[in-house]
C-alpha cells in the first residue's frame, strides 16, 4: 500500500485591495499549479479582475510557474502586479517604516 495521498488538497488565494478569494482544491497526484488553477473559481474571479497576461504565481511566497508540480497541502497564490515600485516609494520618502511611523 502507498503512501501517497490519492488526493492532493491544495488552497488557492487571491486577494484584491478590498477582497480576499480562498479556495481549497481536491486534485490528483502530479498535477501541476495550471492543472489546480484550471479547477479553481479563484482563478476564474481573478481573470475577471485583471489581464491575463499580467498574472503571475507563488507557492508558499516563491515564484512558480504553470507547469511547476504542486504538493499536497500547497497554497498557491495569484499574484497582481504592483501598483507602485517600493523602490521608488523609499527613494521619494513616501514610504514610512513601521518604525518611525511609531515614533511619531
Amino acid at each position: 500500500m502507498s503512501d501517497e495521498p490519492t488526493m492532493l488538497s491544495v488552497d488557492v488565494i487571491f486577494v484584491t485591495e478590498t477582497e480576499e478569494y480562498f479556495e481549497k482544491v481536491l486534485i490528483r497526484p502530479g498535477s501541476t499549479v495550471g492543472d489546480v488553477l484550471h479547477f479553481s473559481k479563484v482563478a476564474t474571479k481573478a481573470v475577471l479582475l485583471m489581464e491575463q497576461e499580467s498574472m503571475s504565481f507563488s507557492i508558499w511566497g516563491r515564484k512558480s510557474s504553470l507547469t511547476d508540480p504542486v504538493s499536497n497541502c500547497d497554497r498557491i497564490e495569484i499574484l497582481r502586479p504592483l501598483v507602485a515600485d517600493p523602490k521608488e516609494l523609499r527613494r521619494s520618502g513616501r514610504l514610512v517604516s513601521r518604525k518611525r511611523a511609531s515614533e511619531n
